[in-house]
């Protein structure tokens, strides 16, 4: 079913301004929201559900996937009942309505910060609706009953927050990545790996990372060493709108082939490190996101590189790391 269509909504514009003038405000900044934003019917509800949102908010089918993973099939929605979901063109408020045969049955507004973003308004959205409409089979849904109004329209019920469940999701992630620390000349290789994340700023992953040194490194005259990396890095992270921060720990071994001295040889040693990765990321398109990661970590475990008895290079306390990683959703 259609929600936005043009024809109505200028006889709509044109009742209001012959009946009710107080009105033509609200009628003039709906209308704007709606023009300069995108809408759709989302997939889910029998498509009785509309939304409105800016551009560089999530479109209507993320919203439906999000009432979908929070009640499934069974949200109870009178069969004549429609939703209407609107955010205003900054993406810092929304609002839901519930309309039924004789008008607006329920409704509520939301703001959201400026470190939450749209992303997390249309999430609380979301729950909020699902909460006010319940659910059939074995849970009652929530009444949804309209109070006498003295101005002869029907009254707007409040629906109170209601906390539920909120599922994790699985995200992959693939980048490169350039580190110094690790080896006696500074690596570079790639990342890749998997995340589970809360519908909210909360995440826990792991990936591994492949580096091998940029050039080869010269320790003494004569003395030259490539070095290959293999770490693995569990982590958690918080994300508060555009900024990201996480701790990890980064374990792994590095082997190292050295040339000079009594002929070629080779070395492995073990390292673990612990520290924190901060950065900035946001949606580059639709399912997408992008990252740019500054990782700092203290040696636990510390490296080294022999000839013999002879310790030719030990890891340093710090190491350091630049990461450029996307990402996207498995499940």
């Amino acid at each position: 079913m259609e929600f936005l269509h043009i024809q109505p909504l200028l006889r709509s514009a044109r009742t209001v301004l012959v009946t009710e003038p107080k009105a033509l405000l609200s009628a003039v900044l709906i209308g704007g929201v709606v023009l300069g934003s995108t809408s759709a019917a989302a997939e889910c509800l029998d498509g009785r559900v509309s939304y409105a949102a800016p551009a560089g908010c999530p479109d209507a089918q993320y919203f439906c996937d999000r009432l979908m993973d929070r009640a499934g099939a069974r949200l109870a929605l009178d069969p004549a009942a429609s939703v209407h979901v609107h955010i205003d063109a900054a993406g810092a408020a929304g609002s839901f309505e519930i309309v039924g045969l004789e008008g607006p049955v329920a409704s509520r507004n939301f703001t959201a910060s400026a470190a939450d973003g749209c992303r997390e308004l249309v999430r609380t959205i979301a729950s909020s609706l699902v909460a006010a409409l319940g659910t059939t089979g074995d849970e009652p849904p929530v009444a949804l009953a309209s109070q006498p109004s003295t101005t002869g329209e029907p009254a707007l019920a409040p629906v109170a927050p209601v906390a539920s469940k909120t599922p994790w999701t699985g995200e992959w992630l693939f980048g490169v990545s350039l580190s110094s620390g690790w080896a006696p000349a500074p690596t570079w290789g790639a990342r890749v790996g998997v995340a589970l994340r809360r519908e909210g700023p909360l995440s826990v992953g792991m990936d591994a990372r492949f580096e091998s040194t940029i050039g080869s490194a010269e320790l003494d005259p004569g003395i030259l060493v490539d070095t290959l990396v293999l770490a693995a890095s569990p982590n958690v992270c918080l994300e508060q709108s555009v900024f990201l921060l996480c701790a990890d720990v980064v374990a792994g071994a590095t082997r190292s082939a050295s040339e000079g001295l009594e002929g070629p040889g080779t070395a492995t040693g073990f390292t673990m490190t612990a520290g924190l990765r901060a950065g900035v990321g946001g949606v580059l398109v639709d399912g997408l996101r992008g990252a740019l990661l500054l990782d700092v970590h203290a040696a636990v475990v510390a490296t080294e590189l022999r000839a013999g008895e002879v310790v030719l290079w030990r890891s340093p306390p710090v190491s350091a790391g630049l990461s450029l990683v996307v990402s996207g959703r498995i499940f």
